[in-house]
């Protein structure tokens, strides 16, 4: 979870913010850029990880999944490109994805909180 926190989260959050909260004239592409490679990499660890055990928090779903996962909807949403060969990345997302507390917390619409 720590790993969340301190290292997906912050180019997480500066994408979102490239690509959703900030006006279009605010914007920056190459800030944008930057932030999707630092990504990749942190994708890249992720995948490794789940090649060891299928899920984050070992042989069994748990709460490195909810806390890494939350943050996954928006993320593919507004960078779908993302760590194209990843595939066990893609498939823990499927997994999450399927999951009814995903479907009903996670999986929400948040234009909202795009500026106006």
């Amino acid at each position: 979870m720590e790993f969340g926190t301190s290292t997906l989260m912050p180019p997480f959050i500066g994408l979102f913010y490239q690509r959703v909260r900030l006006r279009p004239e605010e914007r920056s592409a190459a800030r944008a850029e930057a932030l999707e490679r630092e990504l990749s990499g942190v994708l890249s660890v992720m995948d490794e990880g789940l090649g060891r055990t299928g899920w984050l928090s070992g042989a069994d779903f748990g709460l490195a999944d909810i806390a890494l996962g939350t943050p996954m909807y928006r993320l593919f949403d507004i960078a779908p490109g993302l760590a194209p060969g990843s595939a066990r990345l893609h498939d823990w997302r499927a997994r999450l994805a399927q999951r009814p507390a995903w479907q009903r917390w996670i999986a929400t619409d948040y234009s909202d909180l795009r500026p106006e």
